[in-house]
């Protein structure tokens, strides 16, 4: 088991779930994410279509819901579209029951430390859910693993409301 999986382990005994990533993040992975998030080029969000679609027709038989970790408002407005929904909609069936709360530092300009400080972020919006207290396994998905701290972050809150589901997490790259 990895430093950060222990550390979370340790963090959050209840998440003994899975963490899962296609691709690490180097410099490849970098320069995609720069154009993708940072310069706003929409039309990148298909470029992995046919890996994700491969992991999900191998894997998703096992998730009740698949939770997308939800951006900052602010930054998908500027850009024009929030990342994690538009890399994921069009392969996993996404359920979104998280919302984030305001606006936070943007992560990439922020240190491990000052990550893995970071006051939770997201709020559990039942509105926009199902019958939750059914889900036996769940996906948390997100763009990119660094930390763990967002995704962490997301289960806790789901872990909070009541949510008892096995999670594991899926990222694009880590």
């Amino acid at each position: 088991m990895c430093a950060d999986c222990q550390y979370w382990r340790h963090q959050l005994p209840w998440f003994t779930g899975r963490e899962r990533a296609l691709f690490a993040y180097q410099s490849e992975i970098k320069t995609y994410f720069e154009r993708f998030k940072r310069q706003g080029d929409y039309q990148l969000k298909d470029l992995f279509r046919s890996d994700l679609g491969r992991w999900w027709a191998e894997n998703g038989q096992r998730y009740d819901a698949v939770v997308p970790v939800p951006g900052d408002d602010h930054r998908s407005w500027q850009r024009g579209f929030e990342p994690v929904t538009a890399l994921f909609e069009t392969v996993f069936p996404l359920t979104p029951v998280l919302a984030k709360q305001g606006t936070t530092a943007e992560q990439a300009q922020q240190d491990r430390r000052t990550r893995l400080m970071t006051r939770q972020p997201f709020a559990f919006q039942p509105s926009r859910g199902i019958a939750c207290q059914h889900w036996r396994r769940v996906l948390l998905v997100d763009d990119i693993y660094t930390t763990g701290s967002t995704l962490h972050q997301a289960a806790a809150v789901l872990h909070g409301a009541g949510i008892t589901a096995q999670m594991d997490t899926f990222t694009l790259a880590r």
